[in-house]
């Protein structure tokens, strides 16, 4: 197994180009990256869970009356038969 160890920067697009030597085989190889966290930058903040909850709670609901959704119940369990 051949190791090649090189060093680059995480552009904001996150993509990375690599450029192997010329020594190196051509085929299936595995690509590990390791990113120091003591030199990582916030970026901005992912969504998460609760923002989209707290999100959906902000929004208008919808309601229904007990006895419509009763009846639409009423309605799937008749078509099974």
């Amino acid at each position: 197994m051949q190791t090649v160890r090189m060093t680059a920067t995480i552009p904001t697009d996150r993509v990375l180009v690599l450029r192997m030597p010329e020594d190196t085989p051509v085929g299936v190889a595995e690509i590990v990256v390791m990113i120091d966290d003591k030199s990582v930058s916030p970026g901005p903040r992912k969504s998460s869970f609760v923002d989209y909850v707290d999100g959906l709670r902000q929004r208008p609901r919808k309601t229904r009356p007990i006895e419509d959704i009763d009846r639409e119940i009423e309605a799937q369990r008749n078509s099974w038969e």
